[in-house]
């Protein structure tokens, strides 16, 4: 018996969002609750980002069981697939969160996991579902990440199809006997070379024999052959970058069957259930590369690394060139297993990252607001045995001068009214906002500013992330002190949502949103009038 799937989306109800077909496509936005129901001869089961889902809501209808799952997109690496299982049968959809005013792209998200990874190799990644332990692995990764894997693989088998349909056409030309081409007047080589060979240079000669008896019998001459086939630089490369990720995979999924089949009871049951379907997946995946690797275009291409004319072809090749980027990427993305072969770690949550990026970008827009002649000191980095994240704290002081500082937090918790003295606490309950900039002189505060990272910023998110900022002013105190400003960080804005972030508007309010992402970086110019109060170039902001 069949799975069928259907996939509803609410908007006013639930609304039909695509008839889905075997391994579809769906086009959603993070934040989108969404209605999976499934058909089948009995119960099924239903993993999304390697999550089981419990039924909302289970049936009988037209002698089938029909089960409902409701779920909100919650983004990995800017997608997320769904796998239903019943028995032996396996189906899965792939929902892709596509870009739009309130999100970064796919290619913003790319830019920004590089980004992090200039800060550090290990700050892109999370947990996969399990908590369990992981390390980041050198260059050459003993596993792929399981998330990297699900988002990427798919993409780097259909580009490869696509390129497979008309691979690049290698064209070499040699000299070799041939019978002599009719077609073109011989070069002057070819003249050399039968004023040295007279007897074929006779045969040749006009009269001699009928012309259909000399066009059959013509002697062979050496001249300019052109040779076409498949053996092309781009080809080649890709033919190595594509052997190096057939064995990852491979790599991969005998890791991830040793987990499923470890006997180690501390392993959690649903891990090693997950590790299984990640075998599983990878297994598809090597035998689908194992296929791609086999045709005439493959075949006639040695596997070689990149040579400079290879690198330089691919700007007019797109579909090798898509290869090429996702097979790099394949290959830097993984890590390997610990001690007690935890499972691996994945792409934190597309809100981690930004907010994770967006602390760097303020240290980065503070240097630039105060000047070279402060000096910037980094705590250690924040983290734990699952994953690492951005540092606690930076603290600048100006040279020669240290009584004057300025000071980032990340995720200052503000302490619950209690009575007693507290350097941060709130007048209600426990409150942790994103980011706070202090600044102070022999030891007095000047003011301090809190922000807070939005993800999404349509209008109605924006208002709700302004109500959280109108709490947060109004409860936190440092020093017994208000804040004297507050501000979202948003990576875009939809137009509707564009008042709040206008010159005028945050002048007069200290108040409302400042961009960092695709749509520009005003974060700097944000700062730099309230590091005036401690830099001395303009008039207190305070």
């Amino acid at each position: 018996m069949d799975i069928t799937l259907s996939l509803y989306r609410k908007s006013n109800g639930w609304q039909d969002a695509t008839p889905p077909d075997e391994d579809a496509i769906v086009a959603c936005a993070e934040g989108d609750r969404l209605q999976l129901r499934v058909r089948a001869a009995e119960a099924p089961t239903v993993h999304m980002g390697g999550d089981d889902l419990a039924p909302a809501r289970l049936g009988m209808v037209e002698g089938q069981v029909e089960a409902a799952y409701e779920f909100v997109i919650d983004s990995w690496a800017g997608r997320t697939s769904l796998h239903v299982a019943m028995g032996e049968r396996r189906r899965r959809l792939i929902l892709d969160v596509q870009p739009h005013p309130g999100k970064l792209g796919i290619e913003a998200f790319a830019a920004m996991l590089n980004e992090l990874s200039e800060r550090s190799a290990a700050l892109p990644w999370g947990m996969s579902p399990g908590q369990q332990g992981g390390r980041i692995a050198g260059p050459t990764a003993a596993a792929i990440f399981p998330a990297v894997l699900d988002a990427l693989m798919p993409e780097l088998l259909r580009h490869l199809r696509r390129f497979l349909r008309d691979p690049p056409i290698a064209v070499r030309r040699r000299r070799d006997l041939a019978p002599l081409s009719m077609a073109r007047r011989p070069d002057t080589q070819t003249v050399r070379w039968l004023a040295n060979h007279p007897r074929t240079l006779l045969a040749l000669r006009p009269g001699d024999r009928g012309t259909g008896e000399q066009l059959a019998v013509l002697p062979s001459v050496e001249q300019p052959i052109t040779v076409t086939n498949h053996d092309h630089p781009v080809t080649r490369h890709l033919h190595f970058q594509l052997l190096r990720v057939r064995q990852m995979v491979d790599a991969t999924a005998r890791r991830f069957e040793t987990l499923a089949g470890s006997g180690n009871w501390r392993i959690d049951p649903f891990v090693r259930g997950y590790a299984a379907r990640v075998a599983e997946q990878c297994r598809q995946h090597r035998a689908a590369l194992a296929d791609a690797l086999s045709a005439p275009a493959f075949r006639q291409s040695p596997p070689e690394p990149a040579r400079e004319g290879a690198l330089q072809a691919l700007a007019d090749l797109p579909a090798a060139a898509a290869v090429q980027r996702l097979a790099h990427r394949l290959l830097g993305a993984g890590l390997q297993l610990d001690a007690e072969s935890a499972l691996e770690a994945s792409v934190k949550r597309t809100y981690d990252l930004y907010e994770s990026v967006v602390f760097y970008r303020l240290a980065d827009a503070v240097q630039a607001a105060l000047g070279p002649g402060w000096t910037a000191r980094w705590s250690e980095p924040a983290g734990d045995a699952h994953e690492e994240k951005p540092h606690a704290a930076v603290e600048w002081q100006r040279n020669g001068q240290p009584a004057a500082s300025v000071r980032l937090l990340y995720q200052q918790t503000f302490r619950a009214h209690s009575g007693k003295p507290n350097l941060w606490r709130s007048l209600s309950g426990e409150l942790r906002p994103d980011y706070v900039i202090v600044f102070e002189t022999d030891g007095d505060c000047h003011g301090w500013v809190i922000l807070d990272a939005k993800y999404r910023a349509s209008r109605g998110a924006v208002h709700d992330a302004l109500r959280d900022l109108h709490v947060y002013r109004d409860a936190l105190r440092h020093r017994d002190r208000k804040a004297h400003a507050a501000f979202i960080i948003v990576p875009a804005l939809d137009q509707d949502a564009s008042a709040y972030a206008t010159a005028d508007y945050v002048a007069e309010h200290a108040f409302g949103a400042v961009l960092s992402g695709a749509d520009g970086d005003s974060l700097e110019s944000c700062l730099r009038v309230h590091c005036n109060c401690v830099t001395g170039s303009q008039a207190s902001a305070v």
